[in-house]
């Protein structure tokens, strides 16, 4: 969730790529599947639900931009690397050097991504059912 890896058990950079991003695809797929919910029960705009799916993955692409989370680092809950984190944080977040300025500016890239995406999974998941709804009037679609 926030693009940071096992720092108790050796978590690989790899495996915790992979999961991430796992983790964002997931989030994804369930912001698409609330969102075509939503609108075959008669919602329009967008749903609460799936806007919170959204969000989830939005979270975990701004995080690995910053320079606290960037390359994964490790991360344990009762641990020195804890509380360096966490004061990190703090000095990052009131400071506005070229590093943090640059990670803002990324997280905005990468969020403008991921909105995309899912407008982009969205859209094809739209046609799809409607495709599908256009083939059930002609005749009933095995499936």
């Amino acid at each position: 969730m926030h693009a940071m890896r096992d720092g108790v058990h050796g978590q690989s950079i790899e495996e915790t790529e992979e999961q991430t991003n796992g983790y964002i695809t997931s989030e994804l797929d369930s912001a698409v599947d609330k969102q075509i919910a939503y609108e075959s029960a008669g919602g329009t705009g967008n749903s609460d639900a799936a806007l919170t799916n959204f969000g989830q993955a939005l979270h975990t692409v701004t995080d690995r931009t910053g320079p606290e989370h960037s390359g994964y680092q490790p991360w344990c809950l009762v641990c020195l690397a804890a509380v360096t984190h966490r004061r990190h944080e703090e000095r990052s977040a009131r400071s506005s050097n070229g590093a943090d300025e640059e990670a803002r500016y990324m997280a905005h890239v990468e969020a403008a991504r991921l909105w995309k995406r899912y407008q982009d999974q969205l859209a094809a998941e739209r046609k799809k059912r409607q495709k599908q709804e256009q083939c059930e009037q002609v005749r009933p679609c095995s499936r």
